[in-house]
């Protein structure tokens, strides 16, 4: 029922969204086909003029547009319904205006309904400026910026609303060509009072309407992030409201129709483009890019104008001592001003994106600074994310002799459609994959030309990782094969010969107790004869046991290092928890720790040694140390053998053995527990 509910009243918005907007249309175009019809009876001078009926229907059209993709798209947000509601009022001020011209003057009509469309039409620029006071208070939010602004909005739209209650009951002449009618609703015994109010209440919806302005920038003022960006659009804009304002209401007061059409016409038209923008959150980034170009376009043409002026004006002085043609100073100032356009150019555009363009400017000074620095403290894909404020970016590098895009660590990689391509001399380099809706593609452009020199280096050492990686994998697979060779060889010697030798041990066994006692001679040939199987019995199995422990396979890597420490000739104290590896890994650290505590006995001269295990976050690391005479070297063949077989698998091993502190040897090994 909820989910019934809530797509029922999505249609019922929709289609309210939908009636507001073809009646505003429809408005537009009955004041198009009514002044048509004038025109066709001979009464041109009736209509409109074309640029006032231009900018009203720019208005009323960008009103009406804005107000429907933004009622449709935040159905909850009240921008796009007083949009909606602006486009009316305009669609009302014009239809009335040309309603009664039709009816009153051409034909001479004087029913109620022609003096109520001319009431309507000369009282709907009040509604104007309240409901574009009550949208500059709104955008983006939805919200007022603060409780003393929502009070300074409920007097606009209080002062609005009173203003057209005065105007409807006002007994006052209608403008020109409608000024031989009357108002048919006048109050004549109040009509001093209801002029007071009348213009006092217009006065403060113009006042409220430079109040939300002044909110806009206020609030501008305060934002910071994506809100900011947003009240860029309008930001440029509301700057000019309070002459917009001023001249509107002079030239409303002087009869100035065509000045008061342009200014106050062109800002309504503007400004739901603007602020519909600013509310769909539409090219956040485009409007500090343009901004910016724009102001240091303007501001070098200024300069280099006023260096030609100077030099030329300069030189035609100094020249005329000499020379009395006027060409060369020209000449001479226009060499000048053209070296100087470049670097004045790029000057005063850094200036500017420091104002205008932050996030740009701050951009690329990370990446100057990064690719001249003598030893980056991180990666260029680092360097990029924080220019782009994309933690999710990503790089991958082309290599042309495999055909394939790797990482920067020489891992494979995969590509997307929509990632970035970065070429140098013709040939890619690089991708670049970034989240849209957080970074500016074209700023990464920007950033990913600049910085493809480095690219390109990494994509070498990316290179040289993909075939250390390859070299890595291919000691992991002999590694593994060796392991399993092993098992193998523990398998056939604890299933082939030892079973043999003990089933002819116990054949000797059984022959030598059948055997007389007469025969001491044979007795004692078979006694030795059992022992010696027995003696090789237990070679075998110590074999076997060396290959691959059975007690490592059974009980884990804590089990194993138990039964080591038992078996050891001194002390060894254990800090092992009980956890299990991977095969590979605990075999590995198992070796480590057969190695480490095999040189303790032999070389050390140790009384005492500690084995301790740490696994967690994704690695193992064994600590063997010993309190022994020290200077153990890593370059030993049972060392190396240690190492070799650590870092095949993707760990290191370390040793810490300085001449008379005793030895100790680490191995981290990645792992999952």
């Amino acid at each position: 029922m909820s989910a019934m509910g809530s797509e029922r009243g999505q249609r019922a918005g929709n289609g309210l969204v939908g009636v507001a907007f073809v009646l505003a249309v429809a408005g537009l175009a009955y004041t198009a086909i009514a002044e048509s019809r004038l025109r066709a009876t001979g009464r041109a001078d009736l209509v409109t003029d074309p640029s006032e009926a231009v900018v009203y229907g720019a208005a009323l059209v960008s009103a009406a547009a804005v107000g429907l993709v933004v009622a449709v798209r935040q159905r909850r947000h009240p921008v796009g319904w007083l949009f909606l509601a602006l486009a009316l009022s305009l669609s009302v001020g014009g239809a009335g205006d040309t309603y009664g011209l039709d009816h009153a003057v051409a034909r001479g009509g004087r029913g109620a309904a022609t003096l109520l469309a001319l009431v309507a039409g000369q009282a709907s620029f009040i509604a104007w400026f309240g409901l574009l006071a009550a949208i500059l208070h709104l955008t983006p939010t939805g919200r007022p910026l603060g409780r003393r602004w929502a009070w300074a909005l409920a007097v606009s739209s209080v002062s609005a609303t009173a203003a057209l209650c005065a105007k409807a009951v006002q007994d006052a002449k209608f403008d020109p060509p409608f000024d031989g009618l009357t108002n048919p609703w006048a109050v004549p015994a109040i009509g001093g009072v209801v002029d007071v109010i009348a213009g006092v209440a217009t006065l403060l919806t113009m006042f409220g309407m430079v109040a939300a302005g002044a909110s806009l920038v206020v609030r501008f003022l305060r934002a910071a992030g994506v809100e900011r960006r947003q009240l860029r659009w309008l930001a440029i804009l509301v700057v000019p409201l309070p002459v917009v304002v001023v001249v509107s209401y002079v030239a409303a007061v002087t009869g100035l129709d065509m000045l008061r059409t342009v200014a106050t016409g062109s800002f309504v038209a503007l400004i739901p483009i603007a602020a519909g923008l600013s509310v769909l959150r539409y090219r956040l980034y485009e409007v500090d890019h343009i901004l910016s170009r724009a102001a240091a376009y303007a501001l070098s043409s200024g300069g280099l104008a006023a260096i030609f002026g100077v030099l030329a004006a300069g030189a035609g002085r100094i020249l005329a001592l000499f020379v009395s043609d006027t060409v060369v100073p020209a000449v001479l100032a226009t060499v000048v001003t053209v070296v100087a356009a470049a670097p004045l150019h790029r000057r005063l555009q850094d200036l500017v994106d420091r104002r205008f363009d932050r996030r740009r400017y701050d951009a690329h000074r990370l990446v100057a600074e990064h690719l001249g620095a003598a030893g980056p403290t991180r990666s260029i894909e680092a360097t990029l994310a924080a220019a782009l404020h994309d933690p999710t970016l990503g790089l991958a590098y082309w290599l042309p002799a495999d055909c394939r895009w790797i990482t920067a660590e020489g891992r494979p990689a995969t590509v997307e459609p929509g990632d970035i391509e970065l070429s140098r001399n013709g040939a890619p380099v690089a991708r670049l994959r970034l989240d849209r809706a957080r970074a500016d593609a074209r700023l990464a452009c920007e950033l990913g030309s600049e910085a493809v020199a480095e690219l390109d280096n990494v994509r070498l050492r990316a290179e040289v990782a993909s075939q250390l990686e390859e070299v890595r994998q291919s000691r992991a697979r002999i590694v593994t094969a060796q392991a399993a060779e092993r098992h193998r060889i523990e398998r056939n010697l604890h299933d082939g010969a030892q079973q043999r030798l003990l089933g002819l041990a116990m054949q000797l066994r059984a022959a030598q107790m059948g055997t007389s006692a007469d025969d001491a001679s044979d007795r004692q040939v078979l006694d030795r004869a059992v022992k010696e199987i027995g003696a090789a019995v237990r070679e075998l199995r110590d074999l076997a046991t060396g290959l691959n422990p059975a007690i490592l396979a059974d009980g884990g890597l804590p089990a194993a290092l138990d039964d080591l420490a038992g078996r050891a000739p001194l002390p060894v104290d254990l800090d092992v928890p009980p956890v299990r590896l991977a095969p590979a890994v605990e075999e590995a650290l198992w070796f480590v720790a057969c190695e480490a505590v095999a040189n303790t006995i032999k070389h050390a001269g140790a009384g005492r040694a500690r084995i301790m295990l740490v696994a967690g976050h994704g690695t193992a690391r064994l600590v063997c140390a010993d309190d022994g005479i020290g200077g153990a070297d890593l370059r030993g063949s049972g060392l190396r053998g240690i190492a070799d077989r650590t870092e095949a698998i993707g760990g290191s091993l370390r040793l810490h053995s300085p001449p008379g502190e005793g030895t100790t040897i680490e191995a981290v090994i990645p792992c999952e527990s």
